[in-house]
C-alpha cells in the first residue's frame, strides 16, 4: 500500500512532502523496481535527503524530502543520539521549510503537518515519547499562529483523528500533591521503547538489556525485582519472537505508576478528541461533531 501512496504523491501533483518513508521510492526496496524518487526528479521536483539539503533547496520548486528509510525517528532518539540523527530535520524545520517554499504561492495554499509517531508512541504505551512528541508538534503550532498573524486570511486548524492507548495521568501521592513530580519524571527518560527493541534486538547482550531497562524507570520505589522480573520477561520474548513496541510496552507497564501516568489499552480509543481553529473562517468551526470533519473542513476553507 505505501508504494502505492508514494506514486499517489506525484500523480496528484502534491507540491512538497517531506518525511521518512524513503524506501518506497527505492527501487531496491520496492516490489515493483520502480525508481520512484527519480520519476520526481525528471518532473522538476527537487530531492533532498539531508536537513543541510533541504536548508539549501531552491525556493518555489517542488520539493520531495526523503530523510530516513523508515518512519522518522522519535524525537527522544533525534536529541539523546544527536551524533546519528544529525541529518534529519525535526518536524518544525520541515514546516519551516514548506512554508519557506509555498511563500511564491500567491493563490493559497493547503499545508497538512502530522505528528503522526504520537500514535506509534501510544500503541506502544511509551509515556515519555509520547510527552517529547506532543512537545514537538506544539513547536509547530507555533509557528501556525506567527504565520497566521503575518498573513490574516489563513486558517489553521488542530485536531487529530483518534485517541490511542488512552493515556491518563493519575493523581499520586497524599492528596495528590506527588502527580506533578511523578509527572516530571518523565524528562528523565533517556530514549524511547523503540530504540531500546532496536538496540537488543538480538538478545545477546542480557548485562546491556538490565542497564537500558533501568534507565528508562528513573524513579523512586522501584525495587530490585521488578527491574529483574521486567529483563527476564524481556529476554523471554526475545528468544521467541521479535520484541515490538507493544509488547515492550506490556513489559514495562508495572513501573508507570511512579510517573503518574497509566494506559487503558495499547490500541485506538473512542474518546473526544480536540478541534480548535483560529484565523480566518474559524467560526464554521465549533461544538461538537460526529466525525463529520470530512465535511466540517472543506466548509471552513
Amino acid at each position: 500500500m505505501e508504494d502505492t501512496i508514494a506514486d499517489q504523491y506525484l500523480e496528484r501533483e502534491i507540491d512538497i512532502i517531506l518525511g521518512g518513508g524513503a524506501r518506497h521510492f527505492d527501487p531496491a526496496r520496492r516490489e515493483d523496481g520502480k525508481d520512484a524518487a527519480a520519476l520526481f526528479a525528471q518532473r522538476g521536483y527537487t530531492v533532498v535527503r539531508t536537513s543541510a539539503e533541504l536548508q539549501a533547496a531552491e525556493k518555489g520548486v517542488p520539493l520531495l524530502g526523503l530523510f530516513h528509510n523508515d518512519h522518522i525517528p522519535y524525537i527522544i532518539d533525534r536529541q539523546n543520539f544527536s551524533d546519528r540523527w544529525s541529518d534529519i530535520p525535526d518536524l518544525p524545520r520541515m514546516m519551516q521549510a514548506a512554508l519557506a517554499q509555498i511563500a511564491p504561492y500567491a493563490g493559497g495554499f493547503f499545508m497538512q503537518v502530522e505528528a503522526a509517531r504520537i500514535d506509534h508512541a501510544g500503541h506502544a504505551n511509551d509515556a515519555a515519547t509520547i510527552v517529547k512528541e506532543y512537545l514537538e508538534f506544539d513547536r509547530c503550532i507555533a509557528l501556525a499562529m506567527e504565520f497566521q498573524r503575518n498573513v490574516p486570511d489563513t486558517l489553521v486548524v488542530v485536531t487529530t483523528d483518534h485517541g490511542c492507548g488512552g493515556t491518563m495521568i493519575n493523581g499520586e501521592g497524599r492528596d495528590f500533591l506527588a502527580t506533578n513530580m511523578a509527572v516530571r519524571r518523565l524528562h528523565a527518560v533517556p530514549h524511547s521503547y523503540e530504540h531500546f527493541i532496536q538496540t537488543h534486538r538480538d538478545a545477546s547482550d542480557p548485562a546491556g538489556i538490565r542497564a537500558d531497562l533501568a534507565a528508562l524507570v528513573p524513579q523512586p520505589n522501584v525495587s530490585e525485582d521488578m527491574i529483574e522480573a521486567a529483563v527476564a520477561e524481556t529476554l523471554a520474548h526475545l528468544e521467541e519472537r521479535p520484541l515490538w513496541q507493544e509488547a515492550f510496552g506490556s513489559i514495562m507497564h508495572r513501573f508507570n505508576r511512579g510517573f503518574g501516568v497509566h494506559f487503558t489499552t495499547q490500541n485506538h480509543t473512542g474518546e473526544m478528541v480536540e478541534l480548535t481553529a483560529f484565523g480566518a473562517g474559524k467560526d464554521a468551526m465549533g461544538g461538537f461533531y460526529s466525525q463529520m470533519i470530512n465535511y466540517t473542513m472543506p466548509s471552513a476553507l
